[in-house]
């Protein structure tokens, strides 16, 4: 869990269910409508570093992250991770603070050159991740029907959304 942050990813199903994690720790817990706790899942380990709040450092540098989830008629729990690039870095522009404290901030402004996306698929009657896509996609949000929102710019800067479908081979 995060000390720092009172933010929790929560989605819901049909059946009543509410699945809830922390954004910086991959153990998800299912809760029944009356509050009571069904199962829990702990999934891999998200990132080496810590979280900590505040700006963008060389000693703070960005961590990956459990961003969205969304429960499927299947019981399968689909987890959307922000998976950080190993080159992020090469993407960031120093910026002196007030008080000579250097920070840094992507060169246009734009998080999509620091992540990519990665898809888990956690079967619930197992507890286990079923499948996995990582891909240089920066998706932020699911929608109905299995849909996934992308954040991406144009080659000229200008900011656009797209709305892609998924789906598991076997489950067309």
């Amino acid at each position: 869990m995060s000390s720092f942050s009172l933010v929790r990813v929560i989605a819901t199903d049909g059946r009543g269910r509410i699945f809830s994690t922390w954004p910086f720790d991959y153990f998800i817990e299912m809760w029944a409508e009356d509050g009571r706790r069904l199962a829990a899942f702990q999934g891999p380990t998200l990132s080496d570093v810590a979280p900590q709040p505040g700006a963008f450092s060389d000693d703070h540098p960005p961590v990956t992250k459990v961003i969205a989830m969304q429960p499927d008629s299947r019981d399968r729990l689909w987890v959307l991770i922000w998976d950080v690039k190993e080159d992020w870095r090469s993407h960031m522009r120093e910026v002196t603070m007030s008080g000579g404290r250097v920070v840094l901030q992507p060169k246009d402004g734009l998080l999509n050159h620091m992540y990519d996306s990665r898809l888990d698929v956690l079967d619930l009657s197992t507890g286990t991740i079923v499948a996995r896509w990582t891909g240089n996609r920066f998706f932020g949000a699911f929608t109905g029907g299995a849909t996934l929102v992308e954040f991406r710019a144009l080659p000229d800067g200008t900011p656009q959304l797209a709305l892609w479908q998924y789906a598991l081979a076997d489950s067309r």
